[in-house]
């Protein structure tokens, strides 16, 4: 678990569908606690006639940053080992599942993450033990993709973290964007952790020299707020700018963590979908409102900025709501995770198979076996694993800020797409950074560069350039033409030619610059004009070299009539050699 005010509420939620499962459980602590670990000092037992059961808890980071991979190796190394635990829920994150896998993997133990969404897990041949009840980021990929395409915008931009979690989610988006006709404008990445002002207003930048003004920022929240305080100071959010943001950050308090509101306001957020209708999770809330969520309950305690204890059996917890912290929506699949792990364990259990009568390792074999077999019905909903041991679908929460809090106005289904809720149409929803409301409202995604704002006085400048490109061509038509003229003769007809080629390459290099800028058109054009200057300038150079040998040097001359014009031509192909080095 990830120590900070929704981690807590995740392993709450496991703790209560640990006591639920078996119907009461009691908590101790221990006397020796880890000192990286003090959590590990709380807990759990539970069991029917059965099985009996110890549910410990480990802490994968601190409070003070998102996920810790050394931390949460070494709390696996603890539980696989010291405790021979025959299964564990989490990690919290992507890089620390990723990270604690393979140890999972070596010693054949099942373990079920209630939050790590990165598709990279989705490859058994390298987490053949990793199961999550939360959906992979590849349904969350095509629901952003989805949306930009209903909204009608054909092109986008997307800044992630260079990890687990970012990398592989922007490469999801990117894909699914792609096979709908989307083009990507920019692509940038920095570090987790990054606080490089300097480095983060650079790749903002590069994102900023694009026309295109959606961006789809794909982090978690902590390293989010880094990138948008730069986004502030450059001018990249407001009324022409539209910010998508994945799961990591959707639902993020924008103001509590010190953003404008003109940086809020029209932000696009995604989460997997947390309002359920089904009984078990209308039952859950109940009872979480009534009886976990309140001085007294399970819930654990969160108060003055520091968190005092994990298990309140001792001192009254405080409600999260009144630190804006509502009921967090991985908690459904953290309670779901459990519930599967329980229900897996007991199912052995009842066809006579546990730890005292298998050795550990085929205990654990089988443990997994069943997980993948089992399908219920969890308060997130049908719980049941497909051929990646990922949840065997995707449904997502779409969000909008309007300014002052965010609203959950659709959900995203693989099957049927978007669905707008409650009182919610196209019409009043979503609030763009603009103003403007509803789906027809949206910002257009681009703005429009400034050369296009005299689009008359380009057409001329075109029309004139195609004219000097039929002057150049008509010149090396007569050229050949008059070859055994003497005057051309004299001239060097090679050279001629050369020259006639260049002034035609130079305007190739200006038509270029006409239509809309792309990568490539913005790459070929200098490249073109570079080359044409050398072919003109570099063999007008050798013509006057040529007609000082001719006037001057003429003794030597005559005597040397073998001269070609390769000999003049030789500093020219030097230059084009340079010239092909630096560009």
């Amino acid at each position: 678990m990830r120590r900070s005010p929704a981690g807590l509420q995740r392993e709450a939620a496991a703790r209560a569908a640990f006591c639920e499962f078996f119907g009461e459980c009691s908590v101790y602590r221990s006397a020796d606690s880890d000192a990286q670990n003090p959590d590990s000092a709380y807990k759990m037992q539970a069991g029917n006639s059965r099985i009996n059961l110890t549910y410990h808890v480990f802490t994968e980071s601190s409070t003070s940053e998102n996920s810790n991979s050394n931390q949460a190796v070494s709390a696996a190394i603890d539980v696989l080992l010291n405790l021979l635990c025959v299964g564990f829920l989490g990690p919290n994150s992507s890089g620390t599942s990723k990270a604690v896998s393979p140890l999972a993997t070596i010693f054949g133990a099942p373990h079920i993450s209630y939050a790590a969404t990165s598709a990279e897990l989705s490859d058994k041949s390298n987490y053949g033990y990793f199961f999550r009840t939360t959906p992979a980021d590849n349904g969350q990929a095509r629901a952003i993709a989805e949306f930009m395409q209903y909204t009608g915008w054909e092109s986008f931009s997307i800044i992630n973290t260079l990890d687990a979690y970012g990398s592989f989610g922007a490469k999801e988006v990117i894909l699914s964007a792609r096979s709908i006709g989307l083009s990507v404008a920019a692509h940038q990445e920095v570090l987790s952790g990054e606080t490089s002002e300097d480095v983060l207003q650079e790749k903002l930048k590069k994102i900023s020299s694009t026309r295109v003004r959606v961006v789809i920022i794909f982090m978690l929240d902590e390293d989010a707020v880094r990138v948008l305080r730069q986004a502030e100071l450059l001018g990249m959010t407001g009324e022409e700018w539209t910010w998508l943001a994945s799961d990591g950050l959707s639902g993020f308090d924008f103001i509590a963590g010190g953003l404008s509101e003109k940086t809020a306001k029209g932000f696009i957020g995604f989460n997997p979908f947390s309002t359920y209708t089904n009984s078990e999770y209308t039952s859950f809330q109940g009872r979480w409102n009534s009886t976990y969520n309140r001085p007294g309950g399970i819930i654990t305690d969160y108060k003055n900025s520091s968190y005092t204890s994990l298990i309140s059996a001792e001192i009254n917890p405080v409600n999260y709501n009144n630190y804006g912290e509502s009921f967090n929506s991985y908690a459904f699949y953290s309670y779901d995770a459990m519930l599967v792990l329980l229900t897996a364990i007991d199912d052995l259990a009842k066809e006579g198979i546990n730890p005292c009568n298998r050795t550990l390792e085929d205990f654990r074999s089988g443990l997994a076996m069943k997980i993948r077999q089992t399908s219920l019905e969890g308060i997130s909903g049908l719980v049941s694993f497909d051929e990646n041991q990922d949840r065997d679908a995707s449904e997502y929460d779409v969000k909008n800020y309007d300014g002052t809090t965010w609203r959950n106005f659709a959900t995203w289904t693989s099957s049927t797409s978007f669905t707008f809720k409650n009182s919610f149409t196209s019409e009043n929803t979503p609030v763009w950074s603009n103003g403007q409301i509803g789906i027809d409202a949206a910002p257009s995604g681009t703005v429009q560069n400034t050369l296009y704002e005299f689009q008359n006085y380009r057409g001329i400048f075109l029309a004139f350039t195609v004219l000097e490109i039929g002057l150049v061509l008509g010149l090396i038509v007569l050229t050949i033409l008059l070859r055994n003229n003497g005057i051309i003769k004299a001239m060097s007809i090679n050279m001629m030619q050369i020259i006639n080629f260049g002034a035609l390459l130079s305007l190739i290099g200006i038509i270029l610059m006409y239509p809309e800028p792309t990568d490539s058109l913005c790459q070929a054009s200098p490249v073109l004009l570079h080359i044409a200057y050398v072919l003109v300038y570099g063999t007008l150079f050798a013509k006057n070299n040529r007609i000082k040998h001719i006037l001057v040097d003429s003794a030597d001359f005559s005597e040397n009539r073998s001269y070609s014009d390769i000999v003049y031509l030789k500093p020219v192909a030097a230059m084009m050699i340079i010239v092909r080095l630096f560009n």
